[in-house]
């Protein structure tokens, strides 16, 4: 079981993973190229929100401070003021007056505001784009058709074997048993026409075993020359009396192939009917004597 899988891992998944994984890194390095060499560039609104966000929490920074020189506190968390008044105007001037003379300093500021704010953006883009365009269009999709039924059935058949057949021990052993079956199919289909069995039924206390024993040159045609001699040309009979076979079935075929006495006839004429029957039972008494000795040949009488 471990080699086909072996086998389909390496014709099949590996060569389809290796692609897939290149095709992978070519569109994430299209899909960085533009932030690489390209300035930077969006048109989404987000980007103008996200640019006051990052001015606020700087200016957010510089109001803390001058509120705690104001009125000389720690911590804005907890301020206690005094049953006394106080003029807030100089405060509202230290926040309007807030300014930056150095023109450097300004400029690094505002850049840095605007990258922030445009990475942003651009990192929410970047993170959606890898996952439609990379994961989902060029790894996800893909995964259907490396094993698939129409890939599956346009395999080649090298291919197809290699994966799915048998291994050189079973199919070697496969023809090895294939030919010994061929071997002993023949030699039962050459058995069959030498020798057959046949239970003959004769009455209720007697069972006649009757066997065929066909010779290298029989012939169908031979069965139907007759019912009279052919159906007795080969036919051995061994008869059983009381359920007890003949002990010396050679001699008893021999003794019980006498010939019966002629009929009676007029004197001085024999007719043409007894003749036959003479003729035919000796025919058939040395034909059964042949096919005795020759079925019966290593019982000595």
């Amino acid at each position: 079981m471990l080699q086909p899988l072996k086998a389909l891992f390496q014709k099949i998944f590996e060569p389809a993973l290796s692609q897939l994984l290149e095709t992978l890194n070519a569109k994430s390095t299209e899909l960085l190229t533009p932030y690489q060499k390209s300035h930077p560039i969006t048109y989404n609104h987000y980007f103008t929100e996200a640019l006051q966000q990052v001015r606020n929490e700087r200016s957010k920074d510089e109001y803390t401070r001058i509120i705690k020189d104001f009125f000389a506190v720690s911590s804005l968390e907890s301020v206690y003021f005094s049953n006394h008044h106080k003029d807030l105007r100089p405060l509202v001037a230290a926040l309007v007056q807030r300014t930056e003379p150095d023109m450097n300093r300004f400029a690094c500021s505002e850049a840095l505001d605007c990258m922030e704010a445009y990475y942003k953006v651009a990192l929410k883009r970047f993170v959606d784009d890898i996952a439609i365009e990379v994961i989902e269009a060029k790894l996800i999709s893909p995964f259907y058709d490396i094993f698939s039924p129409i890939t599956v059935t346009s395999m080649p058949a090298d291919l197809v074997t290699h994966i799915a057949g048998e291994s050189e021990v079973n199919r070697a052993q496969r023809e090895q048993l294939t030919r010994q079956l061929d071997v002993l199919m023949k030699g039962s289909e050459t058995c069959k026409r030498f020798i057959g069995v046949r239970v003959l039924g004769a009455d209720d206390s007697t069972i006649q075993r009757g066997t065929w024993f066909k010779p290298a040159n029989h012939h169908p045609i031979d069965e139907d020359e007759g019912s009279d001699e052919g159906s007795d040309l080969s036919l051995i009979v061994l008869p059983t009396v009381g359920g007890k076979p003949l002990r010396n079935p050679r001699r008893e075929i021999a003794e019980s192939k006498e010939e019966p006495d002629a009929p009676e006839a007029f004197e001085g004429h024999l007719p043409l009917a007894e003749e036959e029957i003479s003729y035919s039972s000796k025919k058939k008494d040395k034909k059964s004597k042949v096919a005795a000795r020759w079925a019966f040949g290593g019982i000595e009488s």
